[in-house]
């Protein structure tokens, strides 16, 4: 989702409206109002509390699909804003199962490598999904912006822990 909102909501705004430049005030509160939530969804997850994260995992499957069909440039400041928000808090937890998950495997070295490999297979299929969509349709159709959707539904699965019980799950039977 990262690769797709850096390069196709940029593209798809200049399409749509010209051009929109943000606010500098509505970005440095975002980053503030992020910082702090982001503070305490960490305190959250020290103490096993999923509720800010499985929230933020929602608000940002919403924020994805708002995307794709808002009109006015005003709110693709406001999904932005909410965007960074929530993505922050789900990579809050992501970053903290991965850590923990890295530490207690013992193989600090080879964790990070898969962990950038990931990282770079997610950065080239956003940017694939960008240019095959262009090429199809000779513009950047604003609903491929779904896409980022699909992209943060594992990210948000990991970040709360679902993924592991699905693991547990699927080996029992």
């Amino acid at each position: 989702d990262f690769q797709i909102k850096m390069s196709g909501v940029p593209l798809i705004l200049v399409l749509l409206f010209g051009s929109l430049s943000e606010s500098v005030k509505i970005g440095g509160l975002t980053l503030i109002f992020a910082a702090i939530l982001g503070y305490f969804a960490g305190k959250l997850k020290d103490d096993n509390n999923n509720f800010l994260f499985i929230s933020s995992f929602i608000g940002l499957l919403f924020v994805w699909i708002a995307y794709a069909v808002v009109k006015v440039p005003a709110l693709f400041i406001i999904l932005g804003a909410l965007e960074y928000v929530f993505s922050t808090i789900v990579s809050i937890g992501r970053d903290a199962r991965t850590g923990r998950e890295t530490a207690n495997s013992g193989h600090s070295i080879e964790s990070a490598v898969a962990i950038e490999f990931a990282r770079g297979i997610g950065i080239m299929t956003g940017i694939l999904i960008l240019i095959f969509a262009y090429f199809i349709t000779g513009t950047l159709p604003q609903f491929i912006l779904l896409a980022g959707a699909l992209f943060v539904i594992p990210r948000g699965l990991y970040a709360i822990g679902i993924l592991d019980k699905l693991k547990v799950q699927i080996s029992r039977k």
